[in-house]
């Protein structure tokens, strides 16, 4: 009998918001991908803001604001990649639902795993709509390891 050394893994798309399990989560991915040789990428979805009672700021300009912020972050953890862990990541940034842009970002990408923290930012949200790597396990056909 012969044992397949090769890993099934070779493309580990890793979802990011600035919380701490999202940043353990994404250290998780990066050690992870090292260790089975596979390509890293990392994604970051801007939800849509919603209406705000302060008319001095625009919906446009919100979002704007939350592109530019992703970026950041985006450009910060490719740099901690390669800094620490010596990887080269390949970035995502867009827009809308996260669990369905995580979801048609592993299929447009031939992602084998996805990794994510086992809470984001908006823990509130979580009480009422369930959270989004609740949603992606209940809803992916690929692994998602959550990282607490």
């Amino acid at each position: 009998m012969t044992i397949n050394t090769t890993s099934p893994f070779s493309r580990i798309l890793v979802a990011v918001d600035s919380s701490d399990y999202s940043m353990k989560a994404f250290e998780y991915a990066i050690q992870l991908t090292r260790a089975v040789n596979a390509t890293a990428f990392v994604i970051h979805v801007v939800q849509n803001p919603a209406m705000t009672a302060d008319t001095s700021v625009s919906v446009s300009e919100l979002k704007t604001s939350f592109k530019n912020q992703g970026n950041k972050l985006l450009t910060s953890l490719s740099n901690i990649a390669e800094a620490k862990f010596g990887m080269k990541v390949e970035t995502i940034l867009e827009e809308g639902d996260p669990t369905k842009v995580i979801l048609y970002t592993a299929k447009k990408f031939n992602i084998n795993m996805i990794v994510i923290g086992s809470r984001g930012l908006s823990q509130i949200k979580e009480l009422f709509l369930g959270s989004v790597s609740h949603s992606l396990i209940k809803h992916a056909d690929i692994p998602v390891l959550v990282i607490k």
